[in-house]
């Protein structure tokens, strides 16, 4: 949720004092009333930040000090804006306008600047896990900043098994591996958590964001892996390009 702050400068006049340096009480509450009211208005043109990809990376706004600066202040505080062509370009509800997706009311919104769902959707539990049918799936994003993906695979024969995330596109997944429930049909036991293959370093290589889990499957066994976008990533759900990733199992 977007957090507003009160830190922007306020210039306000005041009623002179009279001789003597005596203010009228009524005065005095007439300029504290005033007081209050620019700070309403510029309430609304504060638009708090971790990263510059929590700002409106489309005017040249960038996050100093916790809040989104750099450009026009009503440009910088509104929230980050999603480029279009058209509107199949945008969510479910918004519309292409002046080359931005905007809500009905043609305004910016939070809903509206970040990503379309991937074709894997609705994969958010494992009850909607998506199967894995033999090839790589490619093309998963992180369309939320919570947006998590379940994976079901089926091993026929037994064998050392890789689960790995690759094509790594402003992301950092985490992967889990569990074991299949049979007699739910559900999530059974925690077999492994991955974070990074590899050393994130220099010279960066955003693969090493990925994630890789090899394992001994026995025979006709079925396991769900479980894919997150690391929570310091989860603000690049507002990148021009969404966070995402792609899955191969072999």
């Amino acid at each position: 949720m977007v957090r507003y702050s009160w830190i922007v400068p306020v210039l306000l006049t005041l009623p002179a004092l009279g001789c003597g340096g005596i203010q009228d009480p009524n005065l005095e509450e007439a300029g504290q009333q005033g007081l209050e009211q620019v700070g309403e208005a510029q309430q609304a043109l504060v638009r708090s930040c971790r990263t510059d990809l929590d700002c409106n990376v489309y005017a040249n706004c960038t996050c100093l000090g916790n809040v989104c600066q750099g450009g026009e202040p009503e440009l910088c505080s509104a929230p980050p804006q999603r480029a279009c062509t058209t509107g199949a370009d945008c969510r479910s509800g918004c519309s292409c306008s002046g080359g931005s997706c905007k809500d009905p009311g043609g305004t910016y919104s939070d809903y509206c600047a970040k990503p379309l769902p991937d074709a894997y959707e609705s994969d958010d539990t494992a009850q909607t896990a998506e199967g894995y049918l033999g090839t790589p799936q490619t093309g998963h994003t992180f369309h939320e900043a919570t947006d998590v993906d379940w994976v079901l695979v089926y091993v026929a024969s037994a064998k050392l098994v890789t689960f790995e995330t690759y094509n790594i596109q402003a992301a950092d997944t985490v992967m889990k591996l569990y074991a299949y429930n049979a007699s739910t049909g559900g999530v059974g036991a925690l077999l492994a958590t991955q974070d990074n293959k590899c050393v994130f370093d220099w010279p960066y290589d955003m693969n090493c964001l990925g994630s890789k889990i090899t394992y001994n499957a026995p025979a006709q066994s079925a396991f769900f892996v479980r894919i997150e976008n690391k929570p310091a990533w989860a603000a690049n759900v507002y990148s021009p390009g969404a966070p995402g990733y792609s899955l191969r199992i072999f």
